[in-house]
């Protein structure tokens, strides 16, 4: 399951992803992330794909403690990419977090699809299997 995956480190260099972005040959491009960037390094990326090599798939992965903010009382985060601490409470800021994230989801998906990603939201609870299944179901349906 995909909620028992860690997410750790950054998001590779320009260089590291350059034989990518380099091949001129048609393709699917599965891309399955959380969507957090620092300067939209990963939109970058996705645009250049789609340029050489066709179809973007986005999946994007969210935790049902992201989606209910599930945390009680104090609680100290830890941004994975950044190092950045933040200590508040998840009682006083519940509400506000939830309405914030809601917009962000609703934003990023219309950004993906602006940019003609093919894109999904994708709990981490669910299956990545179930989730390609149906995508090249629906993909199979529209051709």
């Amino acid at each position: 399951m995909l909620e028992k995956t860690e997410g750790v480190g950054r998001f590779p260099s320009t260089a590291t992803l350059a034989p990518l972005t380099s091949r001129r040959q048609r393709a699917l491009t599965v891309f399955v992330s959380d969507l957090y960037e620092e300067e939209a390094e990963m939109e970058r990326l996705l645009t250049r794909l789609q340029a050489v090599a066709g179809e973007v798939l986005v999946l994007h992965l969210v935790a049902q403690n992201e989606l209910k903010f599930s945390y009680r009382g104090s609680i100290t985060f830890e941004d994975l990419e950044t190092g950045q601490i933040l200590q508040l409470d998840a009682d006083q800021q519940r509400a506000a977090y939830q309405q914030n994230h809601q917009e962000w989801l609703r934003t990023t998906a219309q950004s993906a699809r602006r940019h003609g990603f093919d894109y999904h939201q994708l709990s981490t609870t669910d299956p990545l299997d179930q989730a390609m299944r149906e995508f090249l179901r629906r993909r199979e349906a529209q051709m």
